[in-house]
């Protein structure tokens, strides 16, 4: 029930005791009849007078009851209800507004398609992916984004391999002049052999030494664990496989600079740059901030960025 009905019906609480006064003070219908509300002083006539459901909202004229009738306590309900006001139509709708300008799609950053896994240099159970961290505590974190490509193999017969068969196809290997990246390793490696890490190579065509393929390696050596380590890779670090390797004197007997190994084949072209590990010893770690050239790939768990200084 509303308060404005709650009111109606002290109001009807007013007249009928005034009909019960003139009950109890006169002759029976002659009294009734003589006594209306205005002999009734306003608020005299209280709600616990009457007894319950013996006057309803029919017994009084539509009009007649006044919010002078009611009690302070029922005037004041009505004020608080009153002031609310009833709740109004629903207004047009509004105009559109202009058009938002269009937001970037992800591709300008990434890289594109052209760094996945190297299935063909995938041996066993070696693998790679790109994912979170490692981050340890609130210091050790990967050096670029939040990311990193993970390594792993699981034994001295596993291989993995991650690479761009594609951006890196036909350049000369005399337009590599700086290579750089940062890798993360732990412990466990460590102590299956001081210098077990991953590391980058290149699938070159050496044009030199009766050979249309070798691999240019780089070997990491003594790197700290459970922390991210930048590696340079200007010293004598690199040797060549196969018979470009043999001819050029930059094996894995004698390791060269790469300004050495550019000297000796002057003419090679490049197939991939890649990362990976094997076949030697069983390793889990991560590799980022891959640098060739002012160019640096940073690897993320949705893709690899390009970032060009």
């Amino acid at each position: 029930m509303s308060y404005f009905s709650t009111a109606r019906s002290r109001g009807v609480v007013v007249l009928a005791a005034a009909a019960v006064l003139a009950v109890g003070a006169g002759s029976g219908a002659v009294a009734g009849a003589l006594i209306t509300g205005a002999d009734i002083k306003n608020g005299t006539i209280q709600s616990e007078d009457i007894d319950n459901g013996t006057i309803v909202s029919r017994d009084v004229a539509n009009a007649t009851l006044k919010v002078r009738d009611l009690t302070p306590s029922l005037r004041e309900l009505i004020k608080d209800e009153s002031a609310k006001g009833d709740k109004g139509d629903k207004g047009d709708k509004g105009d559109t507004g202009p058009q938002g300008p269009k937001g970037s799609d992800g591709t300008a950053a990434y890289a594109g398609p052209n760094w996945s896994v190297i299935d063909r240099n995938v041996i066993g159970n070696g693998d790679s992916y790109l994912r979170s961290g490692p981050t340890v505590g609130a210091d050790i974190k990967p050096p670029m984004g939040i990311g990193s490509l993970g390594i792993r193999t699981g034994s001295p017969d596993d291989k993995a391999s991650f690479g761009n068969q594609v951006d890196f196809a036909g350049k000369t290997l005399a337009s590599i002049s700086t290579v750089s990246f940062w890798e993360f390793t732990t412990g466990e490696n460590r102590a299956k052999f001081v210098d077990n890490a991953a590391s980058v190579s290149m699938e070159i065509n050496p044009n030199k030494y009766n050979s249309g393929y070798s691999t240019l390696n780089y070997v990491v050596r003594n790197l700290p664990i459970n922390t991210w380590s930048k590696v340079e890779t200007a010293d004598a670090g690199w040797y060549l496989t196969g018979a470009a390797g043999t001819g050029s004197g930059c094996n894995q007997v004698t390791y060269c600079t790469l300004a050495q190994v550019k000297a000796a084949m002057p003419d090679a072209t490049l197939f991939t740059v890649q990362v990976g590990k094997g076949r030697d010893y069983a390793f889990s770690g991560a590799i980022d901030a891959l640098q060739i050239n002012s160019t640096t790939y940073d690897f993320e768990p949705f893709g690899v960025i390009e970032k060009t200084s």
